[in-house]
């Protein structure tokens, strides 16, 4: 690959990425290389691209920045000015009209609660579930500390806003006082594709 191509390639992946990362392209002890260095940790990794993309959103402009690439190497500079700006209008309108967006997501919640070994998880937290949620569903269990604690992680829904703090407090009283943390529902992979 020249020279030039190279350079193209980097300022697309550079610009396509919203993370601080850098992906650089050099001659080494006589071979051409990747190098590339993502997020806070400063890590250099040899041999290979980390993606540093984090949402659908971010991934799609990836894609639109290697298809303008590529439209734009065949030598079709005006289809990939045309290609990227059609393109950037769909996105524009997408996030606009929150297509595809779930609807109450102040509601959707993921919460995680340590409890100890003794403590029956399976039924300890239904009744408090069934008053203040409309829809909950124990998604992960761990065990920690040596295995004397349960680590659980549920997806719920509340039924109105401003009940978080009543619901912790409750399983407060159940859980000895134990690590609670309650926060935005995290989206999983098989929702993206």
């Amino acid at each position: 690959m020249s020279e030039r191509y190279c350079k193209i390639i980097q300022k697309l992946y550079f610009h396509a990425c919203y993370a601080p990362c850098h992906c650089v392209r050099g001659y080494y002890d006589g071979k051409w290389k990747h190098w590339s260095r993502c997020g806070s940790s400063g890590r250099i990794q040899s041999g290979q691209i980390s993606v540093c993309s984090r949402n659908a959103k971010e991934i799609g402009v990836l894609f639109m920045a290697m298809g303008a690439g590529l439209i734009t190497g065949m030598g079709y500079i005006a289809y990939a000015f045309l290609f990227v700006i059609v393109l950037g209008a769909v996105t524009m309108l997408y996030a606009q009209f929150d297509f595809g967006a779930k609807k109450y997501t102040a509601l959707n919640k993921t919460m995680r609660i340590t409890i100890p070994e003794d403590l029956d998880y399976t039924e300890v937290f239904d009744d408090l579930l069934e008053k203040y949620t409309s829809k909950s569903e124990l998604v992960y269990v761990k065990t920690t500390n040596m295995g004397s604690l349960f680590k659980l992680t549920y997806n719920i829904t509340f039924k109105e806003e401003n009940t978080e703090k009543a619901l912790i407090d409750e399983i407060r009283c159940r859980n000895g006082n134990l690590e609670i943390t309650l926060s935005n529902q995290e989206s999983s992979m098989t929702e993206m594709l």
